[in-house]
């Protein structure tokens, strides 16, 4: 069942995780947070959020992969794509699978 003000944000970095929800919280949205692909994926099959905010660069497998796992199961959750390492193939492959990039 999706709660319509849950985003969930996953990335590797604690101060984006905490940012994030900061920002989203004060906008009056509920925040679940994963630190990984695979926590994001367990997290969505207990809880489906409104919108998922994402890093492309994670250890272990990164946000093309969770975008691939998300659009298997997922198609109507709307995917946010974040990054600090753009780069013309990447942002071309998550917006190919209908992320929007930031």
């Amino acid at each position: 069942m999706m709660n319509k003000s849950l985003i969930l944000v996953v990335d590797d970095e604690d101060i984006v995780l905490n940012s994030c929800r900061k920002v989203l919280e004060a906008d009056g949205f509920e925040v679940m947070l994963a630190t990984s692909a695979q926590e994001a994926i367990e997290t969505m099959e207990r809880q489906l959020p409104v919108a998922l905010l994402m890093d492309i660069k994670m250890p272990d497998r990164d946000g093309i992969y969770l975008m691939g796992r998300i659009r298997e199961k997922w198609l109507e959750i709307p995917v946010i794509v974040m990054t600090g390492y753009p780069t013309a193939e990447t942002i071309a492959e998550a917006a190919k699978m209908g992320a929007a990039t930031l």
